[in-house]
């Protein structure tokens, strides 16, 4: 990673915005590649893809339980789906939505946690959960996204014949 050392060291010798250094400690490509897509979401794509004041809700709102919280529909969810709500940080999901919006099948995400983030959405659609303010009603588009993306069919819905380019 010594591209990325010298690149580190111009952006601070020149004042300009920086990276985390710690990711050159990376001790393999994935483990790099994982802490870059992070880095990008948090120094740019969240302040390019989300309007200002949802990325302040997020940011004060660490978990998903405070999501279905704000929804005003937490009361409808069983013991199970409390606990995973509750262990779910809006970090970590938002990692998730980059990998699978960016790498689709190839998204390092059990099943389980996609099965999860599906019947979120199913829980939605199932409960009371108010949409009436413009957090409440992103917050119901994101789960419902999220649940599209997890069904992991994007990439499978295509083939490409590498012999004539052909996309199937």
């Amino acid at each position: 990673f010594s591209f990325y050392d010298r690149e580190w060291l111009y952006r601070s010798d020149n004042k300009q915005d920086n990276f985390d250094r710690t990711i050159l400690n990376s001790k393999s490509y994935e483990e790099f590649t994982k802490r870059h897509l992070i880095g990008l979401i948090e120094q740019r794509f969240l302040k390019r893809d989300w309007p200002n004041e949802l990325v302040s809700w997020l940011d004060k709102n660490l978990y998903l339980e405070n999501w279905f919280s704000a929804m005003q529909c937490i009361t409808s969810a069983s013991p199970e789906m409390l606990a995973k709500l509750k262990s779910i940080s809006t970090k970590s999901w938002l990692q998730d939505f980059y990998l699978l919006r960016n790498g689709d099948v190839t998204a390092d995400i059990s099943d389980n946690k996609r099965i999860f983030y599906q019947q979120l959405s199913t829980f939605l659609e199932q409960s009371n959960c108010k949409t009436q303010t413009q957090i409440q009603q992103y917050l119901a588009s994101l789960t419902q996204v999220m649940a599209k993306f997890s069904k992991n069919t994007q990439g499978k819905s295509f083939s490409v014949d590498l012999k004539t380019g052909k996309v199937f």
